[in-house]
């Protein structure tokens, strides 16, 4: 017997670390093929460990200062301060920000790998929910999630996509689920939203009204905001949970 209630008609789900894995080891690649490009583009070293902690330093603190109103951080604003770095503290020039921009973003989809089934799965959830299926992701381009969705064929089992970039806010603030509340054409009380972060799915999909099942399938740290203020429906260790529950 199902654990959903009754009205739930649509699904909506988190894109990294629910449908794709997004490790140390992905999120490290990522930052590799960034800093080869500067590497090429600039025609210098650039000592990687520096480099590394400089990217990660800048975004832990956009993640501070934003935490309190949930906007969305400034991707073009971190890629610049890295180049700058790499320049030796001189202005970043616009078109070595946006093509390093590039070079991360794509750097993010080749780590993307989907899982085995993934398509299997999201095809048997497409035909459960009458296609009432759709991605909500926070991430700073929204090319980095739609590409590998499409690429991968997953897309065509979707309603719609969701990144928090276009709405200008991130999880778990109440703007990107009205946009998937909206893109489902479902009252927030009929969707159930799967994800892996506590505060921005669990939290964030309950107090606008959705039900949440948690994931922990991919996760490789502890999440800090585990079993507050939220209560889902369950808790799944496989995406292949879901067509049984």
């Amino acid at each position: 017997m199902s654990i959903l209630p009754a009205n739930i008609r649509a699904v909506s789900l988190d894109f990294a670390n629910t449908l794709y894995p997004l490790r140390i080891g992905e999120l490290e690649t990522t930052i590799e093929r960034l800093h080869a490009f500067l590497q090429d583009r600039l025609g210098c070293k650039i000592e990687y460990a520096a480099f590394r902690q400089t990217y990660l330093d800048f975004r832990d603190r956009q993640f501070a200062q934003n935490r309190p109103t949930l906007r969305e951080n400034d991707f073009t604003l971190r890629i610049a301060h890295v180049v700058s770095m790499a320049l030796g503290g001189a202005p970043a020039p616009a078109d070595i920000v946006a093509a390093a921009a590039n070079a991360y973003a794509f750097g993010f989809i080749d780590t993307m790998t989907p899982p085995a089934g993934l398509r299997r799965i999201m095809e048997a959830l497409s035909i459960r929910f009458n296609g009432n299926v759709a991605v909500c992701s926070n991430f700073m381009r929204a090319d980095a999630i739609r590409v590998p969705l499409e690429r991968d064929g997953i897309s065509e089992h979707l309603a719609g996509i969701v990144v928090s970039c276009e709405i200008g806010f991130i999880k778990p603030h109440r703007l990107v689920f009205d946009a998937v509340a909206r893109v489902l054409q479902a009252s927030p009380c009929e969707i159930v939203h799967v994800g892996d972060d506590w505060e921005a799915d669990m939290i964030g999909a309950t107090r606008c009204g959705m039900s949440a099942i948690y994931t922990h399938q991919w996760r490789d740290e502890p999440d800090s905001a585990y079993g507050v203020d939220a209560t889902p429906l369950a808790e799944i260790d496989t995406l292949e949970r879901l067509l049984t529950i």
